[in-house]
């Protein structure tokens, strides 16, 4: 799934350079002295903008264009529903647990490991 985020995000993000690559053309082209090449120049660049507007549509998950923020949205999402998920089986096991019990084994480990060292 991680990847299918990955690959979206790319073909956007190529989408987005080449909508920026023909604008910054076209404002180029503008500063061309008059003649026939410059008008033919911009009439084709405009010609492929109107053609990448309306045949390259961006990768979108439910309505939204995929984007980094999304990508990590949905990461997010996924880590709090699982903590959550995680934390209802462990809220009995904790409000269970005996502190006194639990330190005196711990202590009672630790005084092993000290003689078996010696």
């Amino acid at each position: 799934m991680f990847r299918v985020f990955e690959v979206c995000i790319e073909i956007n993000n190529i989408l987005d350079r080449d909508t920026l690559l023909l604008t910054d053309a076209m404002l180029k082209a503008i500063h061309l002295p008059f003649g026939t090449d410059r008008d033919q120049v911009i009439m084709a660049l405009q010609a492929i903008e109107r053609r990448l507007s309306a045949y390259d549509d961006k990768q979108k998950l439910l309505g939204n264009p995929v984007t980094a923020n999304l990508r990590n949205g949905w990461i997010a999402s996924l880590l709090v529903a699982g903590f959550s998920w995680g934390s209802r089986f462990m809220a009995p096991v904790l409000s269970h647990l005996d502190i006194d019990r639990l330190q005196q084994m711990l202590l009672d480990g630790q005084s092993k490991g000290k003689t078996n060292l010696e």
